[in-house]
């Protein structure tokens, strides 16, 4: 792990990204690259703009709050630590650019849009999860508040045979490496509780192999709200870091979840490594 892409907006939230990441690239001896992306309001601008007006609005301005977002950069900064790059755009929408800049990065760092207040129309809806299905990159989803610990310590996996959730486990591997602690949650399906058994001991037998030893909790049968039980597993447990697939995928501009991930993403009380 030794690119970090984080995503900025002018959210508060953006401080507790800023520093989860920062915390990240000093134990991995990362590189963190901040982008300023958001969709411009239409209300600060002339009825008939261009791109190029745009541009210089960014940058003589300050569209939608990117001096809130680059001061927590310079913030970020003055503390020491990894180099961080900042990049903005003005001419593409947040989730081309972050799917863009995601093809050079090993690990994004993303918040949850705001459902309410200033920054609501910043961002479109499900922007995270679209943003992970688009890429193909695992995303370190973070909440807009949380402890000031480094997460990472009491992690959780919810895992099934998936190739989503092989791939979340894949990116979380140099997390999972340094956890004090690592759960295995894993539900049996009526029809295949033979295949879950086999795929739980191969999937110890992985981890092992790369210096973890997890602990694995056997849950039973699915719940019908399987979201619902991972979070109460993950509280339980005192958890700081969830690892689970993103599934879904896009049917023209709508973004359809499975239900573990609607649930999750919509919550997120704690920071949860996805991938698709």
């Amino acid at each position: 792990m030794r690119s970090l892409l984080v995503h900025l907006d002018a959210s508060p939230a953006c401080a507790v990204r800023l520093r989860v990441a920062r915390q990240l690239a000093v134990r991995h001896r990362a590189r963190v690259n901040a982008l300023f992306a958001v969709t411009v309001g239409s209300a600060e601008l002339p009825s008939s703009f261009s791109a190029n007006v745009l541009a210089d609005a960014a940058r003589f301005g300050d569209i939608d709050g990117r001096r809130h977002a680059r001061a927590a950069v310079d913030k970020m900064v003055s503390l020491g630590g990894p180099p961080v790059h900042w990049s903005e755009t003005t001419t593409e929408s947040p989730l081309a650019a972050l799917t863009h800049q995601a093809l050079f990065a090993d690990l994004l760092v993303l918040g949850k849009r705001a459902t309410s207040g200033d920054h609501t129309e910043q961002l479109p809806a499900n922007f995270a999860e679209t943003v992970v299905v688009h890429s193909g990159k695992p995303a370190l989803v973070v909440p807009d508040e949380m402890a000031t610990g480094e997460p990472g310590q009491r992690i959780v996996i919810a895992w099934k045979p998936s190739r989503e959730s092989a791939r979340a486990v894949a990116a979380a591997l140099p997390l999972l490496q340094a956890a004090a602690e690592v759960h295995v949650l894993q539900w049996d399906e009526p029809h295949d509780r033979r295949e879950r058994a086999a795929s739980a001991f191969t999937l110890d037998t992985l981890l092992q192999a790369h210096g973890v030893t997890p602990q694995l909790h056997a849950l039973g049968r699915a719940p019908s709200r399987i979201g619902e039980a991972i979070l109460a597993q993950t509280h339980a447990l005192c958890a700081d870091l969830l690892v689970m697939g993103c599934y879904g995928h896009s049917r023209a501009r709508e973004l359809v979840l499975g239900g573990a991930s609607r649930s999750v993403l919509k919550q997120v009380p704690l920071p949860v490594l996805v991938a698709h």
